[in-house]
């Protein structure tokens, strides 16, 4: 791994692990009716305030803290207790000036940030 010789700043990772039943009200009828997933805001906000990578991902097997036991997705309905993580990746300074302009939405979740430096994959930076 190397540093990226241009002038860009080093990417950070931030994922956020949040309850899978997190919900903000939601535009329209059925929105309101239901709500808006949480993690879907999230990432849309992180795209508005210039973050560079977004994913939202489901977990389907695994576990939290005080869990006595692994659970996993094998039914039309997701297990409840598995949360859903929102990975950003961008430069530590908009990742921070997210995390600020977002505190109240992520009271309750948990935060992990992983700092790396830019790495060329094929001399493409990545």
């Amino acid at each position: 791994m190397t540093q990226n010789p241009d002038s860009t700043p080093p990417l950070s990772v931030l994922r956020i692990y949040l309850r899978r039943r997190g919900s903000r009200p939601g535009r329209g009828f059925w929105g309101r009716l239901f709500g808006r997933s949480l993690s879907y805001d999230l990432a849309e906000r992180a795209l508005k305030a210039g973050v560079s990578y977004a994913t939202v991902t489901l977990g389907h097997a695994g576990f939290v803290p005080g869990a006595k036991r692994i659970v996993a997705d094998i039914s039309e309905i997701p297990p409840t207790t598995l949360p859903t993580c929102v990975e950003l990746v961008g430069p530590v300074a908009v990742l921070e000036a997210f995390v600020d302009a977002n505190r109240d939405e992520l009271a309750d979740a948990v935060l992990l940030r992983l700092d790396g430096i830019n790495v060329s994959l094929r001399g493409i930076p990545a």
